[in-house]
C-alpha cells in the first residue's frame, strides 16, 4: 500500500484530498517568538488579523517564492497574471491551472473567467490559498498557477 503525505502548502481542495487519501502536515507559522501549525494551532481567521496587505507581484521561481515586480494598481496586477500566463505558457498549448486566493472569492472567480477566456485552459482549479503561504500577501492575495496537459 502506498500513501501521500503532503505538507500544508500543497493547497489542494478538500474534494481532492479526501478522493485520494491524502494526509497533510502542518507548516509551522512564526510571528515573533510563537510558533504556529498551520490549521491545528491558528486557523485563517486568527491569521488574517495579524498581518497585512502588500502589493507585490511574487513569483515561483526554481522553487523558491521571491518577489518580482510592484504594481501600483490592483487591476493593474492582476492584469500582470494574466501577462505572466500568457508569456509563460502561451495561448495554444491546452494548460491545466490553479487560481488561490486569501479571503478574495470573487476576484479570484473573475480571474479564472479571464484566464479561461485567453488560454487553453483544459481544468481550472480555485481556492482559498493555506496560510502558510498567504503570509507572502496577507487578505486580498490572489495567485495563479499553470503547466502544460
Amino acid at each position: 500500500m502506498v500513501k501521500i503525505i503532503a505538507d500544508s502548502t500543497c493547497n489542494l481542495p478538500a474534494e481532492i484530498l479526501r478522493q485520494h487519501d491524502i494526509r497533510v502536515a502542518p507548516i509551522s507559522i512564526q510571528f515573533g517568538e510563537k510558533t504556529f501549525e498551520e490549521e491545528i494551532t491558528i486557523d485563517r481567521d486568527r491569521f488574517y488579523a495579524m498581518i497585512e496587505e502588500t502589493g507585490t507581484i511574487i513569483a515561483l521561481q526554481d522553487g523558491v517564492l521571491e518577489a518580482t515586480e510592484n504594481v501600483r494598481t490592483r487591476g493593474r496586477a492582476i492584469e500582470r497574471l494574466v501577462e505572466l500566463l500568457e508569456e509563460s505558457m502561451g495561448t495554444k498549448d491546452p494548460i491545466n491551472a490553479a487560481v488561490i486566493h486569501a479571503r478574495a472569492p470573487e476576484e479570484a472567480r473573475s480571474l479564472a473567467d479571464r484566464l479561461r477566456a485567453k488560454l487553453n485552459c483544459k481544468e481550472i482549479l480555485e481556492g482559498d490559498l493555506v496560510s502558510s503561504l498567504a503570509v507572502h500577501g496577507g487578505p486580498g492575495v490572489i495567485g495563479a498557477f499553470a503547466y502544460p496537459t
